[in-house]
C-alpha cells in the first residue's frame, strides 16, 4: 500500500453528531482528511472507503464521495461514457411467454407424471423446458426461468400441486394442469 491512512478525524465525527449533520459531501479521496494515499492503490482505497463507512454508521450521516470518472487529459467528462447505477428489477419469468407456450407446456405435463421437487429425476420442469425449447443442462438462467414459470403458473391457478403416492407408495407432491385436476 502506498501512502498512509490516518486515524479518522474526531472533527468529522463530532460534526456529524453535535451539529446534526445528516449529509456530508467530499470531493475526491485525495483531499480527504483521512488519508494521504495514491488513488490507484485499490487496497488503500478500500481502507479509506471502510473508514468513511464507519464514520457514516457512527454519526448516522449520509456521506457522498465524489470522484473523477476518468482522467480526460483536460477534456470535459460527459455522461456518454459514465457508468451509472440503475434500479435492478428481478426478471419476470412470464416475459416473452405466450398462451400458446403454456398450452404446449400443459400438453407436455399431461403426457407424464411429474413431481414438484426440482431435485426429482421426474421434475415437472423437464417437460416444460422441452416444450419451450429451454436447455436445463447448460443454462442456469433458463433453469431459473422454468422454475419461475412453474411458480407463476401455480400461483395463477393454471397448475396445481397435488399430494399423491409415487411408485414406491410414498406421498410426494406432483404438478398437474389445473383444468385436469
Amino acid at each position: 500500500m502506498n501512502g498512509t491512512l490516518a486515524s479518522p478525524s474526531s472533527r468529522i465525527r463530532s460534526a456529524g453528531s453535535s451539529r446534526r449533520v445528516r449529509h456530508h459531501s467530499k470531493a475526491g479521496y485525495e483531499t480527504s482528511s483521512l488519508c494521504s494515499i495514491v488513488e490507484n492503490d485499490n487496497p488503500a482505497m478500500d481502507l479509506v472507503a471502510k473508514q468513511w463507512t464507519a464514520i457514516a454508521d457512527e454519526t448516522n450521516t449520509a456521506i457522498e464521495l465524489i470522484h473523477h470518472t476518468k482522467k480526460t487529459g483536460g477534456a470535459d467528462a460527459t455522461g456518454d461514457n459514465v457508468g451509472v447505477v440503475t434500479a435492478w428489477k428481478w426478471p419476470d419469468p412470464l416475459d416473452g411467454v405466450t398462451g400458446t407456450d403454456f398450452d404446449n407446456a400443459a400438453a407436455a405435463i399431461r403426457a407424464g407424471r411429474w413431481k414438484e421437487s426440482v431435485q426429482a429425476k421426474d421434475w415437472v420442469g423437464w417437460p416444460i423446458a422441452r416444450a419451450l425449447g429451454f436447455d436445463l443442462h447448460g443454462s442456469k438462467s433458463e433453469k431459473a426461468k422454468v422454475k419461475g414459470l412453474i411458480q407463476a403458473w401455480i400461483k395463477a391457478g393454471s397448475l396445481v400441486v397435488v399430494e399423491e403416492k409415487d411408485d414406491h407408495r410414498e406421498l410426494k407432491n406432483f404438478v398437474r394442469v389445473a383444468a385436469d385436476a
